[in-house]
């Protein structure tokens, strides 16, 4: 019984319980703003202004980024991002629209990159507002 006993909570402290994971999938959701800036002068690329709503998908470690940009103080929107939340890493990743997207998750923070056609497209920075 005690060997029983002891391993229930050492499986307790080792896997992350529903409340934890809970947590972290609220932070996620909501309202990003910040910028994105891009790495490749000289191309249809320029620096932008944007607004990203993050929302998840139920049952799933899949979460939608709906990314808009400001231009003239008015948000245009630009697409939806699938990304796979990485929980070892703190990051949700993408492949959408032929480039591979990754947002790195720390604080208030998420910090991003674009690559496209194996270049360094975007460098993304984001803050929580909502």
């Amino acid at each position: 019984m005690k060997t029983f006993i002891v391993a229930f909570f050492i499986f307790i402290a080792v896997y992350p319980t529903n409340a934890q994971k809970a947590t972290t999938d609220s932070f996620l959701l909501g309202i990003w703003k910040g910028t994105s800036l891009c790495q490749v002068h000289n191309s249809p690329c320029r620096d932008e202004s944007v607004v990203y709503y993050i929302s998840k998908v139920q049952g799933t470690d899949t979460f939608n980024i709906a990314a808009n940009k400001i231009v003239n103080g008015q948000e245009e929107e630009m697409g939806v991002i699938g990304c796979k939340w990485d929980r070892g890493n703190n990051r949700l990743r993408s492949t959408s629209f032929n480039g591979l997207w990754t947002f790195n998750f720390k604080n208030n923070n998420l910090d991003g990159t674009l690559y496209y056609k194996g270049n360094l497209y975007r460098i993304i920075k984001l803050t929580k507002q909502k």
